[in-house]
């Protein structure tokens, strides 16, 4: 997931530095919330393109705000509400979507094949990926069979608000080069009810290619040069399929270290980082 989020961090410039081998809270914390491949790729143009700009979230909750709009209206006035003829148990609603269920991936297709703005197809390959909220699998754009997308299906609670300011974060973080770029975004509940606890939200996203960070860092558990850097994540991702979820840790060249700094600083300065580890 990304991912950022939505709670800006007053951070100490204690907090960008190396101590001994430790980073500090708020970069531990956000490592894990940035694609390895885009923070690298991206180096070239943080601090070149936006290095002042100091927007201090007011275009995420302005979009963020907007989003949440779409998402309350069905798409049948233009919004982003996809309705659907499809229930799930409630126990099922109680754990991240498993893609191998039949009811979840049935659910998924309904809510896939309903939206009308854009048609997608899903692919029949195993998903990308899974946590604790969420799981990506691959899929297409009806007519461009051959340029496959990230879809994120996710869990989203009634008002979908904090889905919205995801979307938004993301959208934000990709015009900075510093995320995949969201190709759709809507929510998808059960019609029969009207009103809705529990539905999923999903979010269409460009596909990155290339190594993750927790593959990087598994990879590399010892220094290889005097210059690398230590860089220990969260302590714990949660949980995923009750079993405690350890995060991964390792070593990154300093190259990679200031390119993350350089990213942290500008998504910062966007309002789009989360509290220090020890604050939530």
């Amino acid at each position: 997931g990304i991912l950022v989020q939505s709670v800006r961090s007053n951070i100490a410039d204690a907090h960008w530095r190396l101590r001994e081998g430790l980073m500090g809270p708020a970069l531990r914390c956000c490592l894990l919330a940035l694609w390895f491949v885009s923070a690298w790729g991206a180096q070239s143009r943080v601090g070149a393109s936006s290095a002042s700009a100091f927007d201090d979230g007011h275009t995420l909750r302005k979009n963020a705000k907007e989003l949440l709009q779409q998402f309350l209206l069905p798409q049948s006035r233009g919004g982003r509400l996809v309705q659907v003829e499809i229930s799930l148990p409630i126990k099922l609603q109680q754990q991240s979507p498993q893609y191998s269920n039949p009811y979840v991936r049935a659910a998924v297709e309904a809510c896939v094949g309903a939206r009308s703005a854009s048609r997608w197809k899903l692919d029949d390959t195993e998903p990308l990926g899974r946590g604790e909220i969420g799981v990506v699998v691959l899929a297409a754009e009806e007519g461009r069979p051959g340029e496959r997308v990230a879809l994120k299906v996710q869990w989203v609670r009634d008002p979908p608000g904090h889905f919205a300011t995801q979307v938004a974060a993301q959208s934000i973080a990709a015009g900075l080069g510093l995320a995949p770029a969201v190709h759709d975004s809507w929510v998808c509940g059960e019609s029969a009810s009207g009103l809705f606890s529990s539905y999923f939200g999903i979010t269409v996203m460009r596909r990155v290619q290339g190594e993750t960070l927790a593959d990087s860092l598994k990879a590399k558990p010892k220094p290889e040069s005097d210059t690398d850097v230590y860089c220990q994540p969260l302590p714990h991702m949660g949980r995923l399929d009750s079993q405690p979820n350890p995060s991964p840790r390792g070593y990154i060249s300093q190259a990679v270290h200031a390119s993350l700094n350089d990213a942290l600083r500008m998504l910062d300065n966007y309002g789009l980082i989360t509290k220090d580890v020890d604050e939530t």
